[in-house]
């Protein structure tokens, strides 16, 4: 989590409180693109922006069905395009859709229910990526932003151990996460793409990801861009730490093959 500067925390607050009046004549979003975190989300929300009948959010993760839910409905709106502007896509294009991409989606408890009750109809989008990658770039992510001074080792044991934090483990544990969304969206509603395989061939995937959201072609079908992947680093994950990780979600993970409808890579 970024910890934006004093001056453009002020800035968003006003632009935020200058659109509040429009709320009642914008969309909601039409698809949600939930993580995990560490998986490939900002570069699949990016490359569906640059879709012709996607209308983008104002704000990068919104994190309305998490962090910012108490601001209400009538925040949210703000955030995506007006009625109008959907229409005049439709017009231009046959079909519009609009996101919120926020890698916190698919692991926070509340935001099942949560988006149930403001988007029932919307699309869900999950990225899994093998559980000790997707921690030890989660742990890299934090050490680079200041916020972790432990070895990964040591934060996955303390983890482990029942000690908080940003559930670098925790986040890896996909099934129990997507079983939530289910509950509370019909099975069609929801889309889970292997991050490794979208990355190694995009094409294939990134097909059933335009038809999911009902979009036409997209003009450039099997490029998807590289976001965040973070920059060099002498640290490396070790085999005992990433035995240690997949032996914590080894439950988990066996499970998922029957959620996602497909085997793994990993």
């Amino acid at each position: 989590m970024s910890v934006l500067p004093a001056w453009k925390r002020a800035v968003r607050a006003g632009v935020d409180l200058a659109l509040r009046p429009t709320a009642s004549r914008r969309t909601l979003p039409t698809y949600l693109v939930l993580g995990a975190q560490k998986a490939g989300t900002t570069s699949v929300a990016a490359w569906l922006e640059s879709h012709p009948s996607v209308l983008a959010c104002r704000r990068k993760e919104t994190h309305y069905l998490d962090r910012h839910h108490d601001r209400g409905e009538a925040w949210y709106r703000t955030l995506f395009p007006t009625v109008a502007t959907a229409r005049a896509t439709v017009a231009r294009t046959g079909t519009w859709a609009t996101g919120d991409a926020t890698p916190a989606y698919l692991w926070h408890p509340a935001a099942p229910g949560r988006a149930a009750a403001v988007v029932p109809d919307a699309r869900l989008v999950a990225l899994v990526r093998e559980p000790a990658a997707r921690a030890f770039s989660h742990w890299r992510h934090e050490r680079r932003s200041g916020r972790e001074a432990r070895s990964f080792a040591a934060a996955v044991a303390d983890e482990l151990a029942g000690g908080e934090g940003p559930g670098y483990v925790d986040r890896g544990r996909y099934s129990a996460q997507l079983e939530r969304w289910r509950a509370v969206f019909p099975p069609e509603a929801l889309l889970a793409l292997v991050s490794e395989e979208l990355f190694a061939d995009p094409a294939p995937g990134l097909a059933r990801l335009v038809a999911h959201l009902g979009l036409g072609p997209h003009p450039r079908p099997g490029v998807l861009p590289r976001e965040n992947e973070g920059g060099d680093s002498d640290d490396a994950l070790t085999p005992e730490d990433a035995a240690t990780v997949r032996a914590a979600v080894a439950a988990d993970v066996e499970r998922l093959p029957a959620i996602i409808g497909r085997r793994l890579p990993w």
